[in-house]
């Protein structure tokens, strides 16, 4: 089980441990925990919770007011802290890993975990945490004498540089004031 021993567990674990626990406590409303999951793999959103089966990218739409959020994704309703690391477990492992030059099981992905909490007949919360792939320096990322793995690795690191540097930009224009969150870098 993913509860085994809560000292090596990360901040997504703590949080729904956290959020689990404050549900749980005397006096709290009544709430429901849903979860979604899903990664940016070479410029594409992918559902790792999805179906299996499921085909294609998925699409991220902007609302009225300016909240973003994934048509189509599967938004997993969990009725315990158990049943919450469980699912957290299984889309961590549906996530694009590969060796590289410097890690035998390197993310080649963003993954978005979004925690949506809601009380019945009244509001609803959300919270998004994200686990962003490091950047890449190709030469170092590179496998030794294994030429068709390369070209796969070479196109995750651009995509995956691409979009930190993305990022980063979005970031600064937030911070300056001159973009709003929703919009293109």
């Amino acid at each position: 089980s993913a509860r085994v021993d809560p000292q090596t567990w990360g901040i997504v674990q703590r949080t729904l441990s956290t959020l689990f626990a404050a549900a749980k406590a005397p006096g709290a409303a009544a709430v429901q925990l849903h979860l979604s999951m899903v990664e940016v793999y070479l410029d594409q959103v992918i559902d790792v919770l999805g179906a299996p089966g499921a085909v294609g990218p998925l699409q991220i739409l902007v609302d009225r007011q300016g909240r973003s959020h994934v048509k189509g994704v599967r938004e997993v309703a969990l009725r315990s802290l158990d049943e919450a690391l469980q699912v957290y477990e299984a889309g961590r492992c549906g996530r694009a890993v590969a060796a590289t030059g410097l890690n035998e099981r390197s993310s080649r992905s963003h993954l978005i975990l979004t925690l949506r909490v809601e009380r019945p007949g009244s509001v609803s919360s959300r919270l998004t945490l994200t686990d962003l792939a490091g950047s890449e320096c190709l030469k170092k990322s590179l496998l030794r004498g294994v030429g068709g793995a390369n070209d796969s690795l070479s196109k995750e690191a651009k995509a995956i540089n691409r979009s930190l540097s993305a990022l980063g930009l979005i970031i600064q224009r937030l911070a300056a004031g001159r973009a709003r969150p929703g919009t293109p870098a």
